[in-house]
């Protein structure tokens, strides 16, 4: 899967005919950082924000780089982006970047344009300055200026602000500059037709170029370590989630409303959210470049439990929880991710288990049982248990629970498996004892 960033440079429908790609907005702070979360075979940068919100850092695309994702750069934001970080492996494409890749072109403007909101397909309103100077190049090469006259009127463009940039302000200049009335006419109607489109053109190469390379689905590897640093792990912390759905997750806010009106209090559900986010932002951080770990393990693990064993049951799970495919490779990810950080931090969390118990109420039912068999500690150190006991202990508490696939109490939490089968011993006795004392009572 490729995702690529546009907006005024080239329409997504002539991008897809290029290129079957996620086509997001152009990009913006934390943007590549939320993509690369999906695991893309590759990223394209074209267009980008500038002014008004905060661009595109350079981390964010260091880190995607780092985790194997191919990251190409062109025409705009994307030209400026791979000539600061083509020696770390970002990928340039087009005549853009290598103006700017080998000093030729310096300043941001050069690419900057102002263009309309996403209702309006980012309708551009006004010329880059790259387009111009390949037009006006264009238009002494015709002899509908000469040679003199361009670099002038270059300086001239370049002077006033980018927003201001267009057709009219060519003219207007040329004429300011001594150009008479019947060739500010002439020159009018030339760049009406003969408008060169360098930064579209760079980004149709771009796309080309990652449709070529689409077979290859390799992760590349990086000549460069990344460093965690306070500000990534803010970004990482707050950057949140980059929808990718059709109906950019309307659906499933609509499912977590359904889920809140029903509850009686949203605390616990927190914990659990806040937990998984935690683990999943630690995991990355932690294990940068080893997305899949785990992968296979934790879709076997979850297919068996749910029972989805059969192609058919499978689609129809997904079906009913509104994922693709590639969405269920994404969910099997995170649980692989979070899985292994739990294993990572089992044995260092009762402290904040007990406190959770605390505060929920939990604990004094819980401390009166653990009390109670502590007689019973002393009954299996004058009467050591048999593997008789174990078994018959085993069984009881595998069909009580309805958990015959427990094979050593992983899963419930349990370290290894000697706490595990001293806890089910214990519980059986306890329970045999119960049911003992219930017995007489009867009688």
């Amino acid at each position: 899967m490729n995702i690529v960033f546009v907006g005024p440079t080239i329409g997504v429908a002539q991008a897809r005919d290029i290129l079957d790609a996620w086509y997001l907005p152009p990009v913006s702070q934390g943007d590549v950082y939320r993509a690369a979360q999906h695991r893309p075979t590759a990223i394209g940068i074209v267009d980008g924000y500038f002014d008004q919100v905060p661009s595109v850092w350079h981390k964010e695309i260091l880190w995607a780089m780092a985790q194997g994702i191919k990251v190409f750069g062109s025409a705009s934001m994307g030209a400026l982006r791979a000539a600061e970080l083509a020696r770390f492996g970002m990928i340039g494409i087009g005549r853009v970047f290598e103006a700017f890749a080998t000093g030729e072109l310096e300043d941001d403007d050069e690419v900057a344009v102002r263009h309309g909101s996403i209702d309006s397909g980012y309708r551009q309103m006004s010329e880059a300055m790259v387009n111009i100077r390949e037009t006006l190049a264009n238009a002494a090469a015709a002899g509908v200026l000469s040679s003199s006259e361009v670099t002038p009127l270059i300086k001239a463009i370049k002077s006033i602000p980018y927003q201001e940039r267009n057709t009219h302000a060519i003219v207007a200049m040329a004429g300011a500059l001594g150009v008479d009335t019947s060739r500010l006419q002439i020159l009018g109607a030339w760049l009406a037709g003969n408008r060169v489109d360098r930064k579209r053109a760079d980004a149709v190469e771009m796309l080309g170029a990652m449709a070529q390379s689409s077979s290859d689905d390799s992760r590349r590897a990086v000549n460069f370590s990344f460093e965690i640093t306070t500000l990534w792990d803010h970004l990482t912390r707050t950057a949140g989630h980059l929808a990718m759905s059709a109906d950019n997750g309307s659906a499933a806010k609509n499912v977590v409303d359904e889920l809140l009106i029903d509850c009686d209090d949203w605390t616990d559900l927190a914990l659990i959210a806040t937990a998984r986010r935690l683990a999943l932002v630690e995991h990355r951080m932690q294990n940068a470049a080893d997305w899949d770990r785990g992968l296979d393990e934790a879709i076997v693990r979850f297919r068996h439990a749910k029972g989805l064993r059969d192609p058919e049951q499978l689609q129809e799970w997904l079906r009913l929880n509104e994922l693709s495919e590639w969405d269920f490779l994404l969910l099997m990810e995170r649980e692989a991710a979070v899985k292994n950080m739990v294993d990572r931090l089992r044995g260092e969390m009762d402290r904040e288990l007990i406190d959770h118990l605390r505060v929920t109420g939990q604990f004094p039912a819980l401390a009166a049982r653990a009390s109670a068999k502590l007689q019973l500690i002393e009954h299996l150190q004058a009467a050591p248990p048999s593997r008789e006991d174990y078994d018959m202990a085993y069984d009881w508490f595998t069909n009580t629970k309805s958990t015959p696939d427990l094979d050593d109490g992983h899963r419930l939490g349990f370290a290894d498996v000697a706490p595990f089968k001293r806890a089910v011993l214990l519980e059986f006795l306890s329970h045999r004892e119960s049911v003992g004392r219930d017995e007489q009572n009867k009688q």
